[in-house]
């Protein structure tokens, strides 16, 4: 998992938008990639507020 952050990146208290990309390899199912998306979601708008969606491409 990429977690580096530049200063003009940085996810702080101020952050207003946040953009995840979720990425697996010829291994992962969709599926999984969608259940991951969704327990981020999960996560960050428990702790954060706010509205988040997936998109998939």
């Amino acid at each position: 998992m990429e977690i580096r952050q530049a200063i003009k990146t940085l996810v702080n208290e101020n952050t207003k938008n946040v953009w995840y990309i979720v990425q697996g390899n010829e291994y992962t199912s969709q599926e999984g990639l969608i259940d991951i998306a969704k327990q981020i979601i999960d996560v960050t708008t428990k702790y954060c507020q706010g509205k988040m969606k997936y998109v998939l491409s």
